[in-house]
Protein backbone atom coordinates (compact mmCIF):
# COMPACT_ATOMS: atom_id res chain seq x y z
CA UNK A 1 0.00 0.00 0.00
CA UNK A 2 2.98 2.51 0.14
CA UNK A 3 3.96 2.15 -3.31
CA UNK A 4 0.16 3.96 -3.58
CA UNK A 5 1.96 7.22 -2.06
CA UNK A 6 3.60 7.53 -5.55
CA UNK A 7 0.92 6.78 -7.55
CA UNK A 8 -0.55 9.73 -9.42
CA UNK A 9 -4.05 9.10 -8.45
CA UNK A 10 -3.08 9.01 -4.77
CA UNK A 11 -0.60 12.55 -4.80
CA UNK A 12 -3.83 15.07 -4.51
CA UNK A 13 -5.83 12.89 -2.08
CA UNK A 14 -3.08 12.15 -0.07
CA UNK A 15 0.12 14.35 0.10
CA UNK A 16 -1.86 17.67 -0.30
CA UNK A 17 -4.14 17.14 3.35
CA UNK A 18 -0.96 15.65 5.05
CA UNK A 19 0.80 19.08 3.75
CA UNK A 20 -2.09 20.87 5.37
CA UNK A 21 -2.13 18.96 8.68
CA UNK A 22 1.32 19.26 9.56
CA UNK A 23 1.04 23.39 8.83
CA UNK A 24 -1.93 23.40 10.68
CA UNK A 25 -1.12 21.42 13.20
CA UNK A 26 2.29 23.75 13.55
CA UNK A 27 0.36 27.09 12.93
CA UNK A 28 -2.83 26.56 15.50
CA UNK A 29 -0.25 25.37 18.31
CA UNK A 30 1.65 28.60 18.19
CA UNK A 31 -1.83 30.99 17.48
CA UNK A 32 -4.13 28.99 19.86
CA UNK A 33 -6.06 31.24 21.81
CA UNK A 34 -5.81 32.14 25.45
CA UNK A 35 -7.74 29.57 27.63
CA UNK A 36 -7.79 30.27 31.25
CA UNK A 37 -6.92 27.84 33.95
CA UNK A 38 -10.38 28.97 35.31
CA UNK A 39 -12.63 28.04 32.57
CA UNK A 40 -10.97 25.19 31.20
CA UNK A 41 -11.83 25.16 27.81
CA UNK A 42 -15.50 25.28 28.91
CA UNK A 43 -15.54 28.64 26.74
CA UNK A 44 -15.03 27.05 23.88
CA UNK A 45 -17.41 24.10 24.09
CA UNK A 46 -19.17 24.97 21.26
CA UNK A 47 -16.34 25.34 19.01
CA UNK A 48 -15.28 21.33 20.03
CA UNK A 49 -18.42 19.99 19.91
CA UNK A 50 -19.23 21.90 16.40
CA UNK A 51 -15.94 20.45 15.20
CA UNK A 52 -16.54 16.98 16.02
CA UNK A 53 -20.20 17.29 14.64
CA UNK A 54 -18.04 18.55 11.33
CA UNK A 55 -15.77 16.40 11.02
CA UNK A 56 -18.22 13.27 11.67
CA UNK A 57 -19.58 14.42 8.88
CA UNK A 58 -17.30 14.05 6.38
CA UNK A 59 -17.35 10.25 7.02
CA UNK A 60 -21.27 10.26 4.86
CA UNK A 61 -19.35 12.78 2.58
CA UNK A 62 -16.44 10.06 2.07
CA UNK A 63 -18.83 7.32 1.57
CA UNK A 64 -20.79 8.98 -0.94
CA UNK A 65 -17.51 9.93 -2.77
CA UNK A 66 -15.74 6.87 -3.03
CA UNK A 67 -18.69 5.17 -4.87
CA UNK A 68 -18.45 7.44 -7.94
CA UNK A 69 -14.74 7.80 -8.22
CA UNK A 70 -13.37 4.75 -10.09
CA UNK A 71 -9.80 3.87 -9.05
CA UNK A 72 -7.46 1.45 -11.19
CA UNK A 73 -5.36 0.51 -8.56
CA UNK A 74 -7.11 -1.09 -5.21
CA UNK A 75 -4.13 0.12 -3.25
CA UNK A 76 -4.48 3.84 -4.19
CA UNK A 77 -8.40 3.36 -2.71
CA UNK A 78 -7.37 1.72 0.59
CA UNK A 79 -4.66 4.28 0.93
CA UNK A 80 -7.05 7.61 0.34
CA UNK A 81 -9.53 5.96 2.67
CA UNK A 82 -7.23 4.89 5.49
CA UNK A 83 -5.72 8.48 5.55
CA UNK A 84 -9.55 9.98 5.12
CA UNK A 85 -10.63 7.96 8.20
CA UNK A 86 -7.19 8.52 10.29
CA UNK A 87 -7.58 12.67 10.10
CA UNK A 88 -11.34 12.37 11.00
CA UNK A 89 -10.63 9.65 13.94
CA UNK A 90 -8.10 12.27 15.05
CA UNK A 91 -10.13 15.31 14.75
CA UNK A 92 -13.69 13.61 16.36
CA UNK A 93 -11.59 12.24 18.77
CA UNK A 94 -9.43 15.44 19.71
CA UNK A 95 -13.21 17.83 19.67
CA UNK A 96 -14.21 14.97 22.09
CA UNK A 97 -11.74 14.81 24.27
CA UNK A 98 -11.56 18.71 24.71
CA UNK A 99 -15.61 18.59 26.10
CA UNK A 100 -13.54 16.97 29.05
CA UNK A 101 -14.13 19.77 32.16
CA UNK A 102 -10.88 19.50 34.32
CA UNK A 103 -8.09 19.19 31.83
CA UNK A 104 -4.74 21.15 32.01
CA UNK A 105 -4.59 24.49 29.75
CA UNK A 106 -1.58 22.59 27.67
CA UNK A 107 -3.47 19.96 27.09
CA UNK A 108 -6.86 22.22 25.33
CA UNK A 109 -3.95 23.94 23.29
CA UNK A 110 -2.75 20.81 22.04
CA UNK A 111 -6.54 19.76 22.00
CA UNK A 112 -7.59 22.61 19.71
CA UNK A 113 -4.50 22.36 17.36
CA UNK A 114 -4.94 18.82 16.64
CA UNK A 115 -8.91 19.38 16.00
CA UNK A 116 -8.56 22.40 13.76
CA UNK A 117 -5.66 20.26 11.81
CA UNK A 118 -6.98 16.97 11.37
CA UNK A 119 -10.34 18.75 10.75
CA UNK A 120 -8.83 20.39 7.99
CA UNK A 121 -7.00 17.83 6.44
CA UNK A 122 -10.39 15.50 6.38
CA UNK A 123 -12.13 18.63 4.70
CA UNK A 124 -9.19 18.83 2.20
CA UNK A 125 -9.25 15.24 1.96
CA UNK A 126 -13.19 14.87 0.91
CA UNK A 127 -12.68 17.74 -1.34
CA UNK A 128 -10.17 16.22 -3.48
CA UNK A 129 -11.99 12.85 -3.73
CA UNK A 130 -15.19 15.21 -4.95
CA UNK A 131 -13.01 16.87 -7.55
CA UNK A 132 -11.68 13.53 -8.98
CA UNK A 133 -15.04 12.41 -9.21
CA UNK A 134 -16.29 15.38 -11.04
CA UNK A 135 -13.10 15.14 -13.15
CA UNK A 136 -13.70 11.25 -13.74
CA UNK A 137 -17.83 12.41 -15.03
CA UNK A 138 -16.42 15.26 -17.06
CA UNK A 139 -14.35 13.15 -18.74
CA UNK A 140 -16.90 10.17 -19.25
CA UNK A 141 -19.40 12.24 -20.68
CA UNK A 142 -16.61 13.81 -22.90
CA UNK A 143 -15.72 10.29 -23.94
CA UNK A 144 -19.58 9.74 -24.43
CA UNK A 145 -19.66 12.87 -27.08
CA UNK A 146 -17.08 12.21 -28.90
CA UNK A 147 -17.57 8.30 -29.29
CA UNK A 148 -14.89 7.39 -27.12
CA UNK A 149 -11.76 8.96 -28.88
CA UNK A 150 -11.38 11.16 -26.74
CA UNK A 151 -8.81 10.41 -24.34
CA UNK A 152 -7.78 14.39 -22.91
CA UNK A 153 -8.03 15.91 -19.53
CA UNK A 154 -11.17 18.58 -20.66
CA UNK A 155 -10.04 20.66 -17.76
CA UNK A 156 -6.85 21.07 -19.72
CA UNK A 157 -6.98 24.13 -22.37
CA UNK A 158 -4.79 22.98 -25.69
Amino acid sequence: MLAATGHPEARACFVLPLAVFVLALILARFLAPEISATGSGNDYSTLFSTAAQLIVTLLVALALELRAVPFEDPNVRRLIVGVTLLYVALGAAAAVVALSPGLSVTLYKWLFSLTLAAGGAALLSVLTISYRALKSEANEMLRGATGGNETEDPATPG
